[in-house]
């Protein structure tokens, strides 16, 4: 299986969880690029950059327990974004 180009983007407000879920992907498919957000105002402006360059994940792993938005938020707005919802 070809990985090469693939992004992955990790939404956690716990370092400990990132860090954790880094090790295991780079120890398998060192070639997936990991992209990481500590909460999901963070994650939608990346994804919002994202769309501009063309440069989408191919997943999004989204913690549900975080602050100012949690993971149910975060995806409900990730949804209404005009240019993302082509890839839900």
């Amino acid at each position: 299986m070809n990985f090469v180009g693939k992004m992955i983007l990790h939404v956690d407000d716990d370092a400990d969880d990132r860090e954790m879920l880094e090790e295991a992907i780079q120890n398998k498919t060192p070639e997936i690029e990991l992209i990481f957000a500590e909460n999901g105002l963070v994650a939608l402006d990346l994804l919002k950059k994202s769309i501009e360059t063309s440069t989408l994940p191919c997943l999004i792993i989204l913690d549900l327990n975080m602050p100012f938005l949690t993971g149910k938020e975060t995806f409900q707005q990730i949804r209404a974004i005009p240019g993302l919802k082509t890839y839900l």
